[in-house]
């Protein structure tokens, strides 16, 4: 943000994370236009591939996935954060919520899908979180 005056810049600490740490940068009295900074927690590349990992930021923002990534570091990266609210539990329990988000994703697996190189860990990943979804769903049935 060239235009932002640096004096002016708040930073917020997401304290929800277990290994990185992620700052919230912003300008005014409302987080209306922030920056998000992550910055990788000790060793957590000896889990995580983070040349994979941006990758499939690139890859999944390519396809209105995922926020813009700004720019990356030695030991993280900077990108858009997105006004919503996380699925969790309840949402995936809420049919109307989970069929409208399988449905976003699988409109959009066969585009991303050719754009990921076959032997790619992350697609292994994304698909399966659609297996965990879907068992969560079936979960949710039985439960009720």
């Amino acid at each position: 943000r060239p235009h932002w005056d640096p004096q002016e810049v708040t930073l917020q600490l997401f304290t929800d994370g277990i290994t990185n740490k992620l700052i919230g940068c912003y300008v005014g009295n409302t987080m209306e236009d922030v920056v998000l900074v992550r910055i990788y927690g000790n060793k957590t590349e000896l889990l995580v591939d983070r040349d994979e990992e941006v990758k499939s930021f690139r890859v999944l923002q390519a396809h209105g996935c995922a926020p813009q990534l700004y720019c990356t570091f030695n030991n993280g990266l900077c990108y858009e954060f997105i006004q919503g609210e996380a699925l969790d539990p309840k949402h995936v329990c809420n049919p109307a919520i989970f069929r409208s988000e399988e449905q976003k994703r699988l409109s959009s697996k066969e585009t991303v899908w050719k754009t990921f190189p076959n032997n790619c860990s992350t697609w292994m990943t994304t698909s399966l979180s659609f297996a965990y979804s879907l068992k969560a769903e079936l979960l949710c049935r039985a439960l009720q």
